[in-house]
């Protein structure tokens, strides 16, 4: 079957198991593997006439994945899936009372429905700065403390100290590792048929998460998933509604990783020829 007429799509469900009935989104992929996996034990009973009783199924599942080229945008519900948990109220600050410190000091201005401070700030996330004159000042940042909702301490500390009447914006969300499961239906489209066909994967839940960096290479990683059944039809409105799949540019290890930090401090890049990260929720099957 050609592989370039095939598709992936999922929703995320209200109930596990469950077709989800929001939106679907088309994937980005380069690979696939989702399969329907059916146990079947043979009786041993003996029979004068030399037939068998019955072939009996024991076990079904759905298990399998996709491995993806990285880029800004495409996995975000994903990654909630693979932490078990939520993305953050994500910063939306927009201000030309933000003070920048070579101290490594941002100051704020009082308002409080957390688009001119730092209410919805978290210790340890990362922000992405904007807007200063001094370009320099312009990039990502890890807030180390929050003295009040007007002051946090970032590293690294900024070049140069804020120019007056910038409109300097803040924006970003983190994502940590939680209690709450989330489940999908994934919906693997194959044409080129003399009619379509739609298998459509229940309860899929992120069991694993891989991400690898390699120097002079591209970003690129995998998703794999238990689930727990699937079906077959040749037709499907979730798939002839679905949000296409995004457009951003993949990214790689030349231009898109920055620096490696071990313990809060860099890395000589000298050192550092790759970086791989793995994630697994240890799911097992009953």
């Amino acid at each position: 079957m050609d592989s370039n007429r095939t598709a992936l799509y999922y929703g995320e469900e209200v109930t596990w198991g469950t077709a989800a009935t929001c939106t679907y989104q088309e994937l980005r992929f380069t690979g696939e593997s989702f399969a329907y996996n059916i146990t079947n034990i043979t009786s041993t009973e003996i029979r004068s006439d030399r037939q068998i009783t019955d072939l009996i199924q024991t076990d079904a599942d759905t298990s399998g994945g996709f491995n993806f080229e990285l880029s800004y945008d495409s996995f975000n519900e994903l990654l909630e899936g693979a932490l078990w948990s939520g993305w953050s109220t994500a910063l939306a600050i927009s201000s030309t009372l933000i003070g920048i410190y070579t101290d490594g000091n941002i100051t704020a201005s009082s308002g409080t429905d957390g688009t001119e401070n730092f209410s919805l700030a978290t210790a340890g996330q990362w922000i992405e700065l904007r807007g200063a004159t001094v370009t320099t000042n312009n990039g990502y940042y890890q807030i180390t403390s929050i003295t009040s909702e007007n002051l946090i301490t970032v590293t690294p500390a900024p070049d140069t100290a804020a120019t007056a009447g910038d409109t300097i914006t803040i924006g970003g969300a983190y994502l940590r590792n939680g209690t709450t499961e989330h489940s999908y239906t994934v919906i693997r489209y194959h044409g080129g048929l003399a009619s379509s066909q739609y298998f459509t994967f229940l309860g899929q839940t992120v069991n694993s998460f891989n991400l690898s960096a390699q120097a002079g290479s591209i970003l690129t990683g995998s998703f794999d998933f238990m689930g727990k059944s699937a079906t077959l039809a040749q037709t499907s409105t979730a798939v002839s509604g679905a949000t296409a799949a995004g457009t951003n540019a993949v990214l790689n290890a030349v231009s898109n990783v920055a620096e490696v930090r071990e313990s809060g401090s860099d890395v000589s890049s000298c050192l550092v020829q790759g970086i791989d990260f793995t994630l697994t929720n240890n799911i097992r099957g009953l």
